[in-house]
């Protein structure tokens, strides 16, 4: 009965130790595969940045160039009517010391 008791006693303790450095290991396990998922994260954070930046200065680019033509197309017009206006001003200016009225 004693011999059953020690022996018992033993495999208690062995499963013990086994038991800790389980424990052990997996800490050790958790804390790499927190490492990785925080560099997978980091690496998703930066290329859905640099992807998200790309796009926004497509869209700032394509909203400047729509700005850009339709303001230059005002300002060619407005442009061809005050030179019109300063035509006619000139020829009148040149006309009128003939015109008696």
């Amino acid at each position: 009965m004693l011999v059953a008791i020690i022996v018992l006693c033993i495999i208690v303790i062995i499963l013990w130790c086994r038991y800790s450095s389980l424990l052990a290991n997996q800490d050790a396990r958790i804390t790499k595969i927190q490492a990785q998922a925080n560099a997978e994260l980091e690496r998703f954070r930066e290329t859905d940045l640099a992807t998200a930046k790309e796009q926004a200065i497509q869209f700032a680019q394509n909203e400047f160039d729509t700005w850009k033509k339709e303001h230059t197309e005002k300002e060619r017009a407005s442009a061809v009517k005050i030179s019109r206006a300063v035509n006619r001003g000139l020829i009148s200016e040149q006309f009128a010391p003939y015109l008696t009225d």
